[in-house]
């Protein structure tokens, strides 16, 4: 337990007492419909007045506006915490980096390179220090540091499957042994919406994680039976909006787009993000940029166009940099 959240936890406690009194109340009920000598309105008026009851007990949360004023002004010292992406462009775009609270989507046709682009803004967040939780539902955790640390050591990840480069052996081991641990790797394929909340919970409160980074939405599972595929991941959008915003931290999430260019799954993630992207790359280019589709905050700026990149996915890592460095390949 954190004080950072005490109002949070406080909350869930109270919540749970009143599920507690709602369900003795409820037993109680059934226990009443069986005695046929009392007539069914008495038991119906007397069991309404101890619902409304219960629910005048949860408490008061209208806010007047002079209220809700007075926390801004209570508020105004308080700086709210941003981290920085590492990618120049993008941070401009977001109106300086990714912002506690808040959510941020990336979305782009298959294999243009939406986990190489969260995998890099990783690889950032952890030399920044800003410890943070990767939840990898396609590509493991392996595969995304080896691309790290062949971003570090200016060489291509593929001599990781090659074997064709003994001289990389001692370079891959010196920078393995100076990596930091900000970034934690949550390895989840086929992880249900009902999992990833719960390690995510468990992040914040063991570890102080002040972000979370998963790949991709599409492959959030736990739909119910009852569910569409369409209201399963709205469902897990606003889920991860309503996490990032009651428990302070950010979120950056990747989704898949069709041919159309439409998200795969409908509009749900669209709405839940605060910021929406959706990167664009030519297959055999290295030159990229981010169409910003949805913004809640900032005015509408791209990170870049077709004419001018605004970052670059560079042959080493593969990793996406800012345009203005290509790196060696």
């Amino acid at each position: 337990m954190t004080a950072l959240n005490v109002e949070n936890y406080a909350d869930h406690i109270k919540d749970l007492s009143q599920r507690r009194a709602f369900l003795d109340l409820t037993f109680e009920a059934l226990d009443r419909l069986e005695d046929m000598e009392t007539p069914g309105q008495e038991i119906f008026s007397r069991f309404s007045g101890q619902i409304q009851k219960l629910a005048a007990s949860e408490g008061r949360k209208v806010k007047t506006k002079r209220e809700v004023a007075k926390l801004i002004t209570e508020n105004l010292d308080k700086k709210t915490p941003c981290y920085w992406t590492g990618i120049n462009a993008v941070d401009n775009a977001m109106g300086g980096g990714m912002y506690a609270g808040r959510m941020y989507g990336f979305a782009a046709r298959k294999k243009v390179g939406k986990t190489v682009l969260l995998g890099s803004i990783s690889d950032n967040l952890n030399a920044a220090k800003v410890p943070h939780l990767f939840i990898a539902m396609e590509t493991p955790a392996v595969e995304i540091e080896q691309r790290n640390i062949a971003q570090t050591g200016k060489f291509n990840s593929i001599h990781f499957l090659r074997r064709d480069n003994k001289t990389l052996d001692d370079r891959v081991r010196d920078i393995s042994s100076k990596t930091t641990e900000y970034a934690r790797f949550y390895d989840a394929p086929g992880a249900t919406f009902d999992e990833i909340k719960s390690e995510i919970m468990r992040e914040i409160i063991a570890n102080g994680i002040k972000g979370v980074v998963l790949d991709y939405w599409q492959l959030v599972q736990g739909r119910g039976s009852k569910d569409t595929e369409e209201l399963h991941l709205r469902n897990v959008a606003q889920g991860l909006a309503d996490i990032c915003r009651r428990e302070g931290i950010f979120v950056a999430i990747a989704a898949q787009v069709n041919q159309d260019g439409n998200t795969r799954g409908g509009e749900g993630l669209k709405l839940a993000c605060d910021q929406y992207y959706t990167l664009h790359r030519e297959k055999d280019s290295q030159h990229s940029w981010l169409e910003m589709e949805e913004s809640r905050y900032t005015i509408y700026q791209n990170a870049g166009s077709d004419e001018i990149p605004g970052l670059i996915m560079a042959k080493h890592g593969p990793a996406f940099v800012d345009a203005g460095y290509q790196g060696t390949s």
